[in-house]
């Protein structure tokens, strides 16, 4: 993907806590887009999510919420809580 252009998101989401709320994690990764938009050598159609196990959850769940992202890739992870 990086040869291609494309700049992925892999947020370490326990950063701050544990067990993050689902809307901390969506701050994470929508600031962590916003900083990308600041960057000259970032071509902004081309960003992208990706994670593991809860990140690969978080991916899912973000895709389709977040218009900024071209891509993703969930290697395991279930969208869902509980």
């Amino acid at each position: 993907m990086a040869d291609d252009g494309y700049v992925v998101i892999a947020p370490f989401w326990q950063i701050h806590d544990t067990s993050p709320s689902d809307a901390e994690v969506e701050a994470l990764i929508r600031n962590s887009i916003t900083y990308l938009e600041t960057r000259n050598d970032v071509d902004i159609e081309r960003i992208g999510l990706t994670g593991f196990c809860a990140g690969g959850r978080y991916t899912m769940l973000s895709l389709p919420q977040i218009k900024e992202f071209e891509s993703g890739v969930a290697c395991y992870g279930f969208p869902y809580t509980g």
